[in-house]
């Protein structure tokens, strides 16, 4: 499930972590006979129109949501709280207060009350209330077996065992805006993924910086560059840490001889952008290389680099160059097949006769056994000609080059749009 986030003059839609299983969780649930009882972080500066987006993505799914305005501080218990809302008062035993909360909410069909709390300890405090409300509700339903659809969600600063973080996430790329929208909306659609990435999604850092960049005419990426090496020293110096200091913790990790960061430095220095390995955060990195009172030894310089590269672009524009190799390399075949150097014409061979007679080759290794579209004829080899090969003679190799240039760790810059789109529009391929 995706949730919308406004930056940069646009609203794009992002991916928080935890947010498929939250909302399975919520669909699974409703009418279950379960407890639905879910932790969402927010950070320390919650964006309520987030906090607002959750809420109705959980109406759509069937529940009915009821706001308690609760807290540690408030009279009487979480439960009091909700059934005032339902306008369920606490007089006579608590045998009567539950047999009129169960006839209430037998009424309004699946329900779930959220709370937005101020700590980890009163949302567990809040849940394990609402456990023995959904155990005591059960047993009084028991009798005649009726479906009992009952939950809660607490919205806290934050939560060691989250089900769900909106505090931080990424944009989901799509290259029509990019490549094919307006060139204003194009920079707009730019400029957000280029912050999120910056700030290493944290959604609060993100929406400061992109109001450093508001004055930004289209396309001036030399103020965004500026804007952003500003930036990452000043935000570094808000946490109290020196570039130097910086390097002298990170040098052994990013070399390769510590494994992990210690756990007092990791959830700091590094993030996981795609969910799989950790990186070294964006501006952290550009604060280092932005330094010229520190510097950086040769080898930890392109691995420092390479974290400021935003992935997502880079993910959304080497695609695009695929599909436009796709199209170029039919169009230039015909000629430059027959133009080949006899050298380029074995190598494609040998690395075709290798594909063919060992199953173990990696390539070969994509291809299902059953698969009719494996290229094992011998007149496939020309599938082993690199795109460079096909388009070099005489043809126009900027896409080539680009695409070379991302594969190697170069920046998604607003240049490489703009380049791209030229080329689509010069290849006729825009349809």
């Amino acid at each position: 499930m995706l949730i919308d986030v406004p930056l940069a003059g646009i609203r794009l839609s992002w991916r928080f972590p935890g947010a498929f299983g939250f909302f399975h969780s919520a669909e699974s649930k409703v009418g279950s006979g379960q407890l639905m009882a879910l932790c969402v972080q927010v950070g320390a500066s919650p964006n309520d129109d987030l906090v607002n987006q959750v809420i109705r993505t959980v109406r759509n799914l069937n529940w009915s949501c009821v706001d308690i305005p609760w807290d540690h501080l408030s009279n009487g218990s979480p439960i009091e709280s909700l059934g005032h809302q339902l306008g369920i008062h606490a007089v006579g035993s608590r045998v009567d207060f539950l047999r009129q909360f169960d006839i209430e909410i037998r009424g309004r069909g699946p329900l779930i009350a959220t709370a937005k709390l101020d700590s980890q300890d009163v949302a567990e405090e809040v849940i394990e209330n609402f456990s023995q409300l959904h155990s005591d509700l059960a047993k009084i339903r028991s009798a005649d077996q009726s479906p009992l659809a009952f939950g809660v969600i607490c919205f806290c600063p934050f939560h060691e065992k989250y089900q769900l973080d909106i505090s931080r996430g990424l944009p989901v790329v799509s290259p029509d805006p990019l490549l094919s929208g307006p060139e204003p909306l194009a920079w707009q659609v730019y400029l957000h993924h280029r912050i999120a990435w910056e700030v290493a999604g944290q959604v609060k850092e993100a929406a400061d910086l992109a109001a450093l960049t508001s004055g930004i005419r289209v396309g001036d990426d030399d103020a965004l560059e500026q804007i952003l090496n500003d930036h990452s020293i000043d935000l570094l110096r808000s946490f109290n840490h020196s570039t130097h200091d910086c390097l002298k913790i990170l040098k052994r990790w990013l070399r390769g001889q510590d494994a992990y960061l210690a756990p007092d430095y990791r959830e700091f220095f590094t993030w996981r952008p795609q969910g799989t390995t950790r990186y070294l955060k964006p501006f952290i990195a550009r604060a280092i290389l932005t330094d010229n009172l520190c510097p950086v030894e040769l080898d930890m310089r392109d691995g420092i680099r390479f974290a400021t590269v935003c992935q997502p672009l880079i993910g959304s524009l080497f695609s695009a160059t695929l599909e436009v190799e796709y199209r170029q390399r039919s169009k230039a075949a015909i000629h430059s097949l027959a133009e080949l150097d006899p050298e380029i014409k074995v190598k494609a061979r040998n690395l075709h006769r290798q594909f063919t007679e060992n199953s173990s080759y990696i390539a070969r290794l994509l291809y299902p056994r059953c698969s009719k579209l494996c290229p094992i004829h011998l007149d496939d080899w020309t599938s082993f000609l690199s795109y460079g090969q096909i388009v070099s003679r005489g043809n126009d190799t900027r896409t080539v080059n680009l695409r070379n240039a991302l594969a190697h760790g170069h920046p998604a810059s607003w240049r490489a749009i703009t380049l791209l789109r030229e080329c689509i529009d010069d290849f006729g391929f825009k349809e």
